[in-house]
């Protein structure tokens, strides 16, 4: 049976990096939008959850290679 490999946060294709400081720069904390998002309790609101760069979950998929 094949085995499946991990792929980290930082080159998963649903980790969106920029979100904590609202800006494009690459960071080592961002959210995954792998799944739909979690409910916080405290704000009732919707939220990805926020993952570090070298995290990951076994269901990532890889970037998709940049095309010239």
């Amino acid at each position: 049976s094949p085995v499946a490999r991990m792929i980290r946060c930082e080159y998963c294709r649903f980790w969106n990096n920029s979100v904590m400081h609202g800006g494009p720069d690459r960071d080592t904390t961002g959210q995954c939008c792998r799944r739909a998002p979690l409910v916080d309790f405290r704000s009732g609101l919707g939220m990805f959850p926020f993952t570090e760069n070298t995290d990951g979950c076994g269901e990532g998929e890889p970037e998709p290679e940049a095309k010239p």
